[in-house]
C-alpha cells in the first residue's frame, strides 16, 4: 500500500471506513445480520416503537430499501411490524426480545473483535477522532451540503 501518511484525510477516511466496514461485516453476516439490519436493531433498542418512516430517515436509507431488511429481520423475529392505531397507512417498528438478544450478543463479538484495533489509543486521542468523525457526519447529513444518497 502506498504511503497512508501522506495521503489526503478524506482518503484516508475512505480507506479506513472500507477496512473498518469489512471487519464489521463479518461478524455481522456470522450473526444473520446486513448493516443496515444491525443500524435497525441498534435504532430500535435505543427508542422503541418507531414509524418505518423514521427509521428509514435514522439509518440513512430510502424506505423501499428498508423494507426489504424489515421483511427479514421480522421473518427471523428480531423486530414486529404493525399497523399505527390512528394512521393505518403508517407501519410500526418494534424490536422483539430475541432482537435485542442478538443485538447485545453481536455487540460483544464486534467489541472483542474490534478491540485489537482500538488498543493503545489514547482517551485523548479519541476524543478528537470522534470530534472529527463527528463533524463529518453532520455536514453530509445536513441539508446544506447533504451529498446525495441513491440508495
Amino acid at each position: 500500500m502506498a504511503d497512508v501518511a501522506a495521503m489526503p484525510v478524506g482518503r484516508l477516511l475512505g480507506i479506513a471506513g472500507r477496512l473498518s466496514s469489512m471487519a464489521f461485516s463479518k461478524v455481522l453476516e456470522s450473526q444473520g445480520l446486513s448493516h443496515t439490519g444491525w443500524i435497525v436493531l441498534s435504532k430500535l433498542d435505543q427508542e422503541d416503537d418507531l414509524t418505518q418512516g423514521d427509521v428509514a430517515a435514522r439509518c440513512f436509507v430510502t424506505p423501499p430499501t428498508l423494507t426489504a431488511v424489515v421483511d427479514a429481520l421480522e421473518a427471523t423475529g428480531a423486530l414486529t411490524r404493525s399497523r399505527d392505531r390512528e394512521d393505518r397507512r403508517v407501519v410500526r417498528l418494534k424490536i422483539t426480545d430475541s432482537g435485542r438478544d442478538l443485538l447485545h450478543d453481536t455487540r460483544s463479538m464486534i467489541d472483542d473483535d474490534m478491540a485489537p484495533i482500538f488498543a493503545g489509543l489514547r482517551p485523548a486521542d479519541e476524543a478528537v477522532v470522534r470530534r472529527f468523525l463527528t463533524n463529518v457526519i453532520q455536514r453530509l447529513t445536513s441539508p446544506d451540503t447533504a451529498i446525495e444518497r441513491t440508495q
